[in-house]
């Protein structure tokens, strides 16, 4: 990891406040479930099983991410 994405995990890092970065505790185990189940990217699930478990919406470009939010009812930010 670059020293800048390791600046933004400083809690006392001001760009890291602004945006509300944070460190968040998420399930592996229920994350390659949906990455299996769903034949994606582990890496994907794990944005997918952030967003069920947090409820933030998803913003992302790629279109088989956003097939499989919308069948696990992730809430998406869409834009136009």
């Amino acid at each position: 990891m670059n020293t800048f994405a390791l600046s933004l995990l400083d809690p006392k890092n001001p760009t890291a406040k602004a945006v509300g970065v944070r460190q968040i505790e998420v399930e592996l185990d229920e994350s390659l479930r949906i990455a299996a189940e769903h034949d994606i990217y582990a890496y994907d699930a794990y944005l997918l099983r952030c967003a069920l478990k947090y409820r933030p919406p998803l913003l992302t470009l790629d279109r088989g991410l956003r097939h499989v939010a919308r069948q696990l009812c992730v809430r998406l930010l869409e834009v136009e």
